[in-house]
């Protein structure tokens, strides 16, 4: 994954904005690795931003068919209560 993606990972292109970090994809290529859905506070990039050299977390996981959480939705699906 870190040669496919690797125009998107912020270490290797300057720390760039809308981008992922190494650590992000450890992650994401662990959650498909295990079969388990990958949560994060980041949203999509919105389609008319979508490019090769800009992805969020969410973008990733849809490339690699990985199921994306946001925090609330996973607090939701467990069945977790303030």
């Amino acid at each position: 994954m870190r040669v496919t993606y690797e125009k998107v990972i912020s270490e290797y292109n300057g720390n760039r904005k809308n981008t992922v970090g190494l650590n992000d994809l450890s992650i994401i290529a662990l959650g498909k690795t295990l079969k388990l859905p990958v949560i994060s506070s980041e949203k999509k990039l919105a389609t008319a931003q979508d490019s090769e050299r800009r992805q969020k977390i969410p973008d990733i996981c849809d490339l690699e068919g990985v199921a994306h959480m946001s925090f609330n939705e996973f607090l939701r699906k467990e069945g977790i209560k303030n």
